[in-house]
């Protein structure tokens, strides 16, 4: 006789049969969902898209046989009269007593006693805590600073322990926990060149308590800070001139607190300065290349175009002066294209920019949690809810937030690349603190950037992030229930020409486009004095204090015309043309995610660019042309290694390496 099922049993079996049909209905719309993301991505790849943004290799190959590299090739006798003066000026450069000379004293200081140096600044720390208490005492003699103590005493402090060491300075830097990691590990000095013995003129240590005394004896007429200062700059060019990557890293990861300075465009600019001199002198030296292709020709011209709209501009000196400034600037995508030539020195550069970031984000937050964040660029009637924009160590909420753009798509590869744990934790904090300080800048242009960018790559690391944003789309309308109001209504204030920031731009847009009927094909010239001057005469009344068009293509295209923002555009096209092309066939995945990486953080400051002229700060101006030219890099770093490869496949499957080998 059959057992009957009992009630419980049988609403058993019903759930269990109607969540199989769940979850296969489910699969079987995750499998369709997966199909159409497969269409989308082939349409992409193998379409017209595809297609044009694809074939870079076509173009710069038809500029590499054009006329404009044949006039500078010249011909062979015009090669061979460069290359004699080249090598005359390496000789020259290698057999000069007097350089050779410098190099040999430069050289020697690394072996000198820890000892001294410690003696030196023992006497520079004791005679700045008399300076400081001279003056509290003679106030004839000048204002007694506070900061002429602690510096006194810090320097003091730290000068004991090296008067101990039985160390030479190199030795002391190899065995430093801090210092070894960033001589051996970033700067890429190798273990033998801290090898040397002292001489016996570095053991007398009577020359550095002299100098020490006289140091500290100057700070009567020079603040302390500036004189270590100084000596820091002393140490950076040397360690510059001995290698010119090292200033691309300084410059990278130095940018943001370049700010501590008086003028942090002047300290930028000299370092820049500086690594072009090297990386010429180098280059003359035969220990360097120089390589330019199409991508390279564009920005040259684009270069240009500042210059010569700086020097032909109704703004005068200070249009030639900000011309000069940005030309300078723009020198960094030449020397990291240039420079940085191996999978090593990429990496060096990826981290000094993601944890410099990480420490400007850090501060960022600090700020704001600590109310010390500013109300000056807020509709604070609008928007009453926000106590304020952080700042961090930037001028303006704006610019601080296009720094943390360029830089999170960087931190996302670091993220997505991480081998360990400990790593990926890093990481991890590092992403969500910049993607915090970002959020309190509360510059929404930084949001949607950062929103369409991180999507972007993520659809680039993964098609299954189709699904993510399908998800997402559901789930949006429940947004305003989870996040803060406060960032809902800013969000949501995009385009509301209720708030005055909004209807400030647009009039001021209204204002250039009247300016650009009688300028649009040759441009007012390059700088802010040039727009200051004229656009008070289109602007609309209440608005003619805007010192920029706040929006990067339009101010190209008041400033520099027609042919500027043409030309402009053409740089941005290649840049995608070599990006995309090179995505199709990498050398490694890892490569592959660091150029798409690379290519959305330059997206991430052209979306920016639409609602401020973001290169209104030169730091921004710096980092923009220091984020594609790092893709770039990467791009001829993959190359390089296919090619390679390439050599080595072709040469073992020839017939001659089989007799070779028999």
């Amino acid at each position: 006789m059959k057992k009957r099922k009992s009630p419980n049993t049988a609403e058993k079996s019903n759930a269990k049969v109607n969540t199989a049909r769940g979850l296969a209905s489910i699969s079987l719309f995750v499998y369709l969902f997966d199909k159409l993301s497969d269409v989308i991505y082939n349409a992409l790849i193998k379409g017209f898209f595809g297609y044009l943004f694809s074939s870079y290799s076509l173009s710069s190959e038809s500029f590499q046989n054009g006329y404009v590299v044949d006039y500078f090739n010249g011909e062979k006798k015009n090669r061979k009269l460069i290359r004699r003066i080249r090598e005359y000026l390496s000789g020259s450069f290698e057999n000069s007593f007097i350089l050779k000379n410098i190099r040999r004293k430069i050289c020697s200081l690394a072996f000198i006693p820890l000892k001294s140096y410690g003696s030196y600044f023992l006497s520079f720390g004791v005679y700045t805590v008399l300076a400081y208490f001279t003056k509290l005492l003679l106030p004839v003699m000048g204002k007694a600073d506070a900061d002429y103590l602690f510096v006194g005493i810090a320097v003091f402090i730290i000068a004991v322990p090296m008067n101990v060491s039985k160390l030479t300075l190199a030795k002391a830097v190899q065995s430093g926990r801090i210092t070894g990691a960033i001589f051996i590990d970033a700067f890429g000095y190798r273990n033998e060149s801290f090898n040397g013995v002292a001489t016996k003129k570095s053991k007398r240590g009577g020359a550095s308590v002299l100098l020490g005394i006289a140091t500290g004896v100057f700070t009567f007429v020079v603040h302390p800070i500036s004189i270590l200062l100084f000596l820091f700059m002393c140490i950076a060019i040397v360690l510059i001139m001995y290698a010119p990557e090292i200033g691309v890293l300084i410059c990278l990861f130095g940018l943001p607190f370049f700010s501590f300075l008086e003028n942090p465009t002047l300290a930028l600019l000299a370092f820049v300065f500086v690594t072009f001199i090297s990386y010429v002198v180098k280059l003359i030296r035969g220990k360097r290349i120089f390589k330019i292709e199409l991508m390279d020709f564009s920005v040259v011209f684009f270069l240009i175009l500042i210059y010569l709209s700086g020097a032909i501009s109704v703004g005068g000196r200070d249009s030639l002066a900000s011309a000069s400034i940005a030309c300078i600037l723009g020198f960094i995508y030449f020397l990291i294209v240039n420079l940085i030539r191996t999978e090593k020195w990429l990496k060096r550069c990826l981290v000094a920019i993601v944890s410099s970031g990480t420490v400007v984000a850090f501060i960022g937050v600090g700020e704001y949690i600590l109310g010390l964040s500013t109300n000056a660029w807020l509709d604070v009637d609008y928007f009453s809810s926000i106590y304020g924009r952080t700042t961090s160590l930037f001028e303006n909420p704006n610019y601080l937030a296009a720094y943390l753009a360029v830089i999170f798509p960087f931190a996302l590869y670091q993220l997505v690349s991480c081998k360990t744990k400990r790593s990926r934790t890093l990481c991890i904090i590092s992403c969500i603190i910049i993607a915090l300080c970002t959020v309190f800048t509360w510059a929404r242009a930084a949001w949607l950037a950062i929103i369409i960018c991180t999507t972007a790559f993520f659809l680039f690391y993964s098609r299954k992030t189709m699904r993510a944003i399908f998800g997402a789309v559901i789930a949006l309308p429940f947004l305003p229930f989870v996040l803060p109001d406060n960032v809902v209504k800013r969000f949501m204030s995009i385009g509301d020409m209720a708030d005055s920031s909004t209807l400030y731009r647009v009039y001021t847009w209204k204002g250039c486009a009247e300016m650009l009927k009688e300028h649009f094909w040759g441009g007012i010239g390059y700088g802010n004095q040039a727009f200051s001057e004229l656009y008070p005469m289109y602007a609309y009344a209440g608005i003619e204090a805007a010192v920029h068009s706040h929006n990067l293509y339009l101010q190209i295209l008041i400033t520099m015309g027609f042919s500027g923002l043409l030309c402009f555009g053409l740089i941005i096209f290649f840049y995608a043309q070599k990006s995309f092309e090179y995505s199709k066939s990498p050398v490694s995945r890892d490569s592959y995610l660091f150029v798409i990486a690379a290519f959305f953080s330059v997206c991430a400051l052209l979306i920016m660019g639409m609602f401020d002229y973001v290169w209104y700060n030169s730091r921004i101006f710096f980092i923009f042309w220091a984020a594609l030219a790092l893709g770039i890099a990467c791009i001829r770093i993959g190359k390089r290694q296919i090619s390679k490869a390439e050599i080595y496949v072709d040469f073992h499957d020839s017939s001659s390496s089989v007799d070779l080998q028999m």
